[in-house]
């Protein structure tokens, strides 16, 4: 989880998925205004972007924009790279008007854009409904994906990992899609509830304070009770599949609301803060690092979780007193309240009430947590309910759920220095077996 989170395969897509515009179709529950679609493609040089290709009846198109111009400023932003154009993007619904500079033949100019609509996902093989859900008076966007036929039908909601992103129009290689497409061809509902301020939906920026964990635990009880009262829902056949640090809100969100089960996917079952230390140590020592190096760098980690984690030291804080944290902390692309949140869960106390079946999964080449830390979990929570939990391992399945041939290439990937590997399919097994035992009566 340390370094997939800030450069997950979620983040390298997520300056994709705005870029291409199709025609919108008609989708159940579209209430909220879609997100601005720029229509067209782009490729990086000299700190700038290039149009490499202009989608046909998209916004650049119609607004003048050819292969070859530099793209320069959308309104009053400037712009240097895909990552800035997708977060400018962001403010933008469709519908809504733009200025946009570009450069062309050594000329600056401005042409006026009016932006489309995002593509809305869609499937031969099942429908697919844009639902909304309301989280503290805000519209949340909600997609599920539903099997043909009036149902009802078992259901599972997916609380992703860290960071922020959008979960909408997922791309075929994405392997959050490749698993909720496999069980909704298995014949469960799937839902995803965008998180605060990204895609559709509405509430405080994602990055922002007020994002914080208490905001994403509401956001999934929210979705939890919608799920539950669809019509083509079995509401006591509704469970969690929670990946990374999502474990940890769904510890939290299934005290408020009872489910079926919790698959818990490549996750910690101690503190976070005793986590992010040993982490500091093995991720380091993967990748060759001399040992009185790594010493001295947990030695040094260990000081700034103690300004951020317990002293609770704001990321203004730490850059007037301790500036070099603010490197080794993850603080770039989450809301830093999120994350001292968090770090105040104790596990052990939110596992203790629930009485549910909890599946915990591990792959073996996973740098970012190990197979102690699941069997603690598993551990943990059988030690108030026994028998409850179960632990499965993957060999050769790394934290993205790709295949790797061990837990230094995982690190290599999750640190792109390598490309990543096939999505390790076999992760569906141990899901649909358990999952068909948990509705089997």
């Amino acid at each position: 989880m340390q370094l997939a989170q800030n450069k997950s395969w979620l983040a390298r897509i997520a300056a994709c998925l705005l870029l291409f515009a199709i025609p919108l179709v008609q989708a159940q529950g579209q209430e909220l205004r879609r997100r601005a679609a720029f229509g067209a493609g782009f490729m990086p040089k000299d700190s700038h972007l290039v149009i490499a290709s202009v989608s046909p009846g998209g916004a650049a198109e119609a607004a003048g924009i050819l292969p070859g111009d530099i793209l320069l400023r959308v309104g009053d932003t400037a712009i240097a790279d895909a990552a800035q154009l997708s977060q400018v993007l962001r403010a933008y619904r469709a519908g809504d008007r733009a200025t946009i500079v570009i450069e062309r033949g050594g000329k600056v100019l401005e042409k006026a854009a009016e932006f489309k609509p995002r593509p809305l996902e869609t499937s031969p093989d099942f429908d697919v409904l844009y639902n909304v859900v309301p989280v503290e008076g805000a519209p949340y966007r909600a997609i599920v994906t539903k099997p043909k036929g009036a149902g009802p039908f078992p259901a599972l909601l997916l609380i992703g990992g860290l960071g922020c992103y959008s979960l909408d129009n997922l791309p075929p290689d994405s392997p959050y899609r490749r698993i909720l497409y496999a069980l909704t061809q298995k014949g469960f509902v799937t839902m995803r509830v965008e998180k605060s301020g990204e895609g559709d939906s509405e509430g405080p920026a994602c990055k922002s304070p007020e994002a914080d964990l208490q905001l994403a635990v509401k956001r999934s009880v929210a979705g939890l009770r919608a799920l539950k009262s669809y019509g083509f829902v079995k509401p006591d056949q509704v469970f969690i599949f929670a990946h990374s640090i999502g474990p940890i809100e769904a510890a939290l969100v299934v005290n408020q609301v009872p489910v079926s089960g919790v698959i818990a996917a490549e996750t910690i079952g101690r503190d976070w803060f005793s986590y992010n230390l040993e982490i500091a140590r093995a991720q380091p020592l993967l990748l060759g690092e001399s040992y009185d190096k790594v010493e001295a760098g947990v030695r040094a980690r260990q000081l700034c979780n103690v300004r951020f984690y317990l002293q609770k030291q704001t990321p203004e804080m730490l850059a007037r007193e301790a500036p070099d944290c603010l490197k080794q902390l993850p603080l770039a692309d989450i809301s830093y309240k999120y994350m001292q949140q968090v770090a105040d869960v104790n596990l052990a106390q939110e596992w203790k009430a629930p009485d549910i079946p909890v599946l915990v999964i591990y792959g073996t080449s996973d740098p970012t947590t190990d197979e102690e830390e699941s069997r603690y979990l598993v551990n943990l929570i059988n030690s108030y309910h026994p028998g409850r939990a179960t632990f499965t391992r993957i060999d050769g399945m790394n934290h993205l759920f790709d295949r790797e041939p061990s837990n230094k290439d995982g690190l290599l990937v999750l640190t792109h220095k390598k490309e990543p590997g096939e999505f390790e399919a076999a992760i569906l097994t141990p899901i649909e077996s358990w999952l068909d035992q948990m509705t089997r009566h």
